[in-house]
């Protein structure tokens, strides 16, 4: 797959499919291509919904591959709202293993910012934080939705205040910077 070549890495993935239908790396690789490569969403939420029943047979304890699976297939679905959907059903599962990993909690609110859901997004994020105190990406997600909502003023005065409490105030983060430059060009 680094190099690009789609066909052998498919080759491989159906041999091992043969041998083993919950195989989770198969079924990971094989949805992403679809993904990314073929169009016909139907067959990738099929195989999305066999990787999570795969998921769950192999690795049930393990919150973080759910947590990373959703993160991937979110980050490349074109903002297409029933493969969020889907990934939003792995972050449940990672949620329902670690209830109070303000992470998990993150990744829900910015795949609910993807869908567009701000103000529900923004409910997440504070729960997120109270999870957290010291993970600024709950924080720096509230002021994006406080953007997203017309919500400039507050938007700006949380982002002063961050880099207020902030231990390197002369030094701003990647978020901060991009956050704001999205209130001075609103």
């Amino acid at each position: 797959m680094v190099n690009g070549d789609w066909e052998q890495a498919l080759e491989t993935v159906q041999k091992v499919l043969v041998k083993d239908r919950q195989n989770v790396e198969a079924l990971r690789i094989y949805s992403f291509y679809l993904l990314t490569r073929e169009n016909d969403i139907d067959y990738v939420l099929e195989k999305l919904e066999e990787l999570m029943q795969a998921m769950r047979y192999n690795e049930a304890k393990n919150a973080d591959l759910f947590y990373n699976m959703s993160r991937l297939f979110a980050r490349y679905c074109g903002r297409r709202d029933t493969v969020l959907a889907k990934t939003l059903l792995m972050l449940e599962e990672a949620v329902t293993l670690q209830p109070e990993n303000a992470d998990y909690h993150s990744e829900i609110a910015h795949q609910k910012c993807m869908l567009g859901e701000y103000a529900t997004a923004y409910t997440i994020y504070q729960k997120a934080s109270s999870f957290d105190e010291t993970n600024q990406t709950p924080l720096y997600g509230m002021i994006y939705c406080k953007i997203k909502q017309d919500q400039l003023e507050d938007a700006g005065q949380q982002l002063d205040f961050l880099i207020e409490i902030s231990e390197t105030p002369n030094q701003k983060t990647s978020d901060h910077a991009y956050l704001e430059a999205i209130i001075c060009w609103r």
